[in-house]
């Protein structure tokens, strides 16, 4: 629940509080993510004050499309091809990997602000690898 408006190319999602909410996009064929290789690129930004722990922007891509040949997926269970999500600690966004047997955290966009970020997802062609690369732009 909350809103979503389009403004200028830009989406601005508005929460309500104790809600969830998701913007959804339908995929073609997600696989292909794992045989050729690929990237998602997604510029954010975080509006409001400072919550420790706040969940962010998340990007998450299931597939019930059978694993290809030769690749090797981690974890258990049904493969989501991108479980990833933002989340501050201790003043700072932090880019996240969402598991099963617990969250890791990948990395870092810096200090909390109300700044631009680029979030980009590189998939390695014939694997289950994913790079995150993140950007932080006043």
């Amino acid at each position: 629940d909350g809103g979503i408006q389009l403004s200028d190319g830009v989406f601005k999602i508005t929460k309500q509080s104790n809600k969830t909410w998701s913007l959804t996009h339908p995929v073609d064929d997600a696989i292909t993510l794992l045989t050729q290789g690929g990237r998602l690129t997604c510029k954010f930004r975080l509006s409001g004050a400072l919550t420790n722990n706040q969940f962010g922007l998340g990007i998450y891509l299931y597939t019930d499309a059978p694993v290809p040949d030769g690749v090797a997926m981690t974890g258990t269970g049904n493969p989501f091809l991108m479980s990833y999500f933002t989340q501050t600690t201790d003043g700072r966004v932090n880019l996240m990997h969402h598991r099963k047997a617990g969250n890791t955290k990948l990395g870092e966009f810096g200090d909390y602000g109300n700044d631009w970020q680029t979030l980009e997802l590189v998939f390695t062609a014939g694997s289950a690898t994913v790079t995150g690369k993140r950007s932080h732009r006043g």
